[in-house]
This record gives C-alpha cells, sequence and structure tokens, in this order.
C-alpha cells in the first residue's frame, strides 16, 4: 500500500500539464484592424483590437500571384490547406492607381462576384468560409496579389 501513494500526486500533475498544454494550443492566430475616417464633418474611429482565433489545422498558404485584366482565375491555394481560416490579401503591386478584385465564381471564372477591391499596396484581414472559392482579376493593369490563407 505505501508504494502507490505518489500515483495521485503524479496523476493531478500530469492532469495539470495536459490542462495547460490545452490552455496554450488556443488563440494561435491574430488579426487586428481598425478605420479612421476624417474629412471635413465626417469623423469615425474605430479599434475593436485584436482578434484571436483558433487554429486547429496546421497548414498555411503564403503565395504571390499574377492577374491580368482580361480574364478572372481562381486564386492558387498550397495543396496542404484543406479548410480555410484567416485569408489575408494584398496588393503587391505599388502604383496606386492598379486594383484587384478578389471575389466568387460558381462557374470556374465566367460569372464573377467580386466582394473586395484592393488598390495598389492594400491589403487587408478577412476570415474566410471554410469552403470558399475565390477568384480574382485585375483593373487598369496586371497586378500581383498576395493571398495568404491559414488553415482555421
Amino acid at each position: 500500500m505505501q508504494r502507490r501513494k505518489w500515483l495521485l500526486p503524479i496523476g493531478i500533475v500530469l492532469c495539470a500539464i495536459g490542462i495547460a498544454g490545452l490552455l496554450l494550443a488556443a488563440d494561435e492566430i491574430t488579426f487586428d484592424a481598425s478605420i479612421e475616417v476624417n474629412k471635413d464633418a465626417l469623423e469615425l474611429e474605430r479599434n475593436p483590437g485584436a482578434q484571436l482565433i483558433d487554429m486547429t489545422g496546421d497548414a498555411i498558404s503564403d503565395i504571390v500571384q499574377s492577374f491580368g485584366i482580361v480574364e478572372t482565375n481562381a486564386i492558387t491555394v498550397a495543396a496542404g490547406v484543406s479548410t480555410y481560416g484567416v485569408g489575408w490579401f494584398r496588393n503587391v503591386t505599388t502604383n496606386a492607381n492598379y486594383y484587384v478584385e478578389v471575389g466568387y465564381s460558381p462557374d470556374a471564372g465566367t460569372n464573377f462576384y467580386p466582394f473586395l477591391r484592393l488598390m495598389g499596396s492594400e491589403y487587408t484581414p478577412v476570415h474566410l468560409s471554410p469552403n470558399a472559392i475565390l477568384y480574382a482579376t485585375a483593373g487598369v493593369g496586371t497586378c500581383n496579389l498576395r493571398t495568404i490563407i491559414v488553415e482555421d
């Protein structure tokens, strides 16, 4: 009987380590966005702070892709990313007049429904629908779009 006294304390320690491990595994993704508008009598400022999101997957796609003005093409995502989580889009083209539009196409680009326009050097984080089918096209001139998608 005396030899088993150590089992309970070790069990409690292992349980505590397991709980701590679960706590450390949360909120692996952080993104932050704010908006401030000051024009004449218009004033608006919103800064809700950082968003913390759990990452259950283990893959990231970080690809720069060129889009022209003639056709709409699918946004390339690395093969290991199966469930979309946080997306980060940036038009890495420095010409302020060149824009790229990101959107949805139910028929491989024939009909394109943009929901996002990024002028040269603009970027934005978004939390994507897990199975989004993303397309993009450029306006005015060819643009390079950096797309980062992190599994959720």
